[in-house]
């Protein structure tokens, strides 16, 4: 399940992929993306938990990326019904 708080942070009911906005101006958008558990990459021994990666990108492709994500996520339909939260 997804959670959007009032803190500018989407959630998920498994806290393995988290997205922050730091900044968002008129076309640019800075967001925070942090990895934990199973959403990392193969560890080595330069990798330190949580992954966090700082992104800068424009309004339009952060658009784009996330309807691209949404069509790919059409493939998991969600089981059953969400409380009216959720859907906020």
């Amino acid at each position: 399940m997804i959670r959007r708080s009032a803190q500018r942070r989407l959630e998920f009911t498994e806290p393995t992929l988290e997205f922050y906005i730091v900044r968002a101006r008129r076309d640019v958008v800075q967001l925070i993306v942090t990895l934990t558990t199973d959403s990392t990459p193969p560890p080595d021994s330069e990798t330190e938990f949580p992954v966090i990666l700082p992104l800068t990108m424009t309004r339009a492709s952060l658009v784009d990326a996330a309807a691209q994500w949404e069509k790919e996520l059409s493939s998991f339909p969600i089981v059953g019904d969400l409380p009216p939260e959720y859907l906020e």
